[in-house]
């Protein structure tokens, strides 16, 4: 009866090992290597390695990332301010960041269309509101157009290419909408910054130039595995 009892208990454990067994083929992002050109002449680096628990979630990269019973994202923790995202019919309806060594807070506020689409971002801090507003999308899904309600006339515009956007690898859907990061990747920001890519066989960056004025701003490395 004894060794009946270990075999099950031992067929249970491996049953609740493959719930949370990630799917084989599936690509992470595992570092980026960011080198900055700074306007004073000089050259900044840093790496960020990504780090993953056994659902696949991230858990360490740009910050610490904290979920909730449903896996979403709930909060991003850095070294001085927390980003913490609240949720409505699984969309993000708000985001607050708390400063720590301020003391201060500030919230954006997100509204959305029929389609899920954000049409309207308030941004609220102790010092300023600012609404924007007049959406638009291309057929991807990617914000191309925005306007700041107070200036209509003054539009923020954004092309994109056909390719994947790495940070689709750990964020969901709705948490990319409030970063303001489509599915595809920005090729230009209005008529001043242009992204340029090189792409491996899955359609995932492999580098990102990214010039300003003409000028070279930054480039990004990013490292994949498959799993």
């Amino acid at each position: 009866m004894k060794t009946k009892l270990i075999v099950l208990m031992l067929i249970l454990l491996s049953c609740n090992d493959e719930t949370i067994e990630q799917p084989k083929g599936q690509i992470q992002l595992v570092s980026i290597h960011k080198t900055v050109y700074n306007t004073d002449n000089s050259i900044s680096t840093g790496i960020i390695d990504f780090k993953y628990n056994q659902k696949g979630l991230l858990t360490e990269g740009f910050g610490h990332y904290t979920y909730n019973e449903n896996d979403q994202l709930i909060e991003i923790r850095y070294s001085d301010y927390s980003t913490f995202f609240e949720y409505e019919n699984n969309l993000v309806v708000k985001v607050i960041y708390q400063y720590r060594i301020f003391n201060t807070e500030s919230t954006n506020y997100f509204e959305y269309n029929t389609q899920g689409e954000i049409n309207k971002y308030i941004i609220e801090t102790p010092f300023y509101t600012v609404v924007y507003n007049n959406f638009i999308y291309d057929t991807n899904g990617n914000r191309t157009s925005y306007a700041n309600a107070a200036q209509p006339n003054q539009r923020f515009i954004s092309t994109y290419d056909e390719k994947n956007n790495p940070y689709t690898l750990f964020y969901d859907e709705a948490v990319l909408k409030t970063l303001f990061h489509g599915k595809n990747n920005k090729l230009k920001d209005n008529d001043d910054k242009t992204m340029v890519y090189e792409y491996n066989s899955e359609n995932y960056p492999i580098k990102q130039t990214t010039y300003y004025e003409d000028q070279l701003e930054s480039i990004i490395i990013y490292n994949y595995i498959t799993l």
